[in-house]
């Protein structure tokens, strides 16, 4: 599937890394809100100044995973992806590297598009930018219908790797889904 006409998929700079966080608050809200709640939400937006600090900061030193921006002509960003070796999600994230599915070498960590711009093609492309065509895997929430069934388009599939989330979370896990 094409981009919409004046979209561009582009590494992260600086420039773009608010917007790049907005739409990734917004994929969160719209996503999570059932088991985060409101009030959860409220506080991540109202961090936001402390997170455009912190993707910059460690953009600029080199410490963010390898992350891509879909930028309207306007250079608007719509959506964000994210990725790199299951090694080096593993240390980003703090996850045990037996977290790794066998025989995958990377792992998509990061995809959200600002909700008036999906089905167009830009999560697609996101996805392309991040992780390519390396055999790879991802987490979703294990309740997340819509996700699974865009993974699974995409050929990724449950491989039974799951994961309890921390408490805030109210019970939900998430499962790993892997391309091979």
């Amino acid at each position: 599937m094409a981009l919409p006409e004046g979209v561009r998929i582009e590494p992260l700079r600086q420039e773009w890394v608010r917007g790049a966080l907005l739409v990734k608050n917004a994929g969160w809200r719209d996503t999570y809100l059932p088991w985060l709640g409101e009030e959860y939400l409220d506080r991540l937006d109202a961090g936001l100044e402390r997170g455009v600090a912190g993707w910059s900061a460690a953009l600029a030193e080199g410490r963010l995973m390898p992350t891509w921006v879909a930028l309207t002509a306007d250079d608007a960003v719509v959506g964000v992806g994210a990725g790199a070796t299951v090694e080096a999600m593993a240390a980003i994230e703090g996850r045990l590297a037996g977290a790794a599915a066998a025989g995958v070498s990377h792992e998509l960590g990061v995809l959200y598009v600002d909700g008036a711009w999906r089905g167009l093609g830009i999560a697609e492309a996101l996805t392309d930018a991040a992780i390519g065509s390396h055999p790879a895997q991802l987490w979703v929430l294990e309740d997340n219908p819509r996700a699974r069934a865009f993974y699974g388009k995409m050929g990724f599939v449950a491989d039974g790797g799951m994961e309890e989330l921390p408490p805030e979370w109210n019970g939900a896990r998430e499962i790993r889904m892997v391309r091979r």
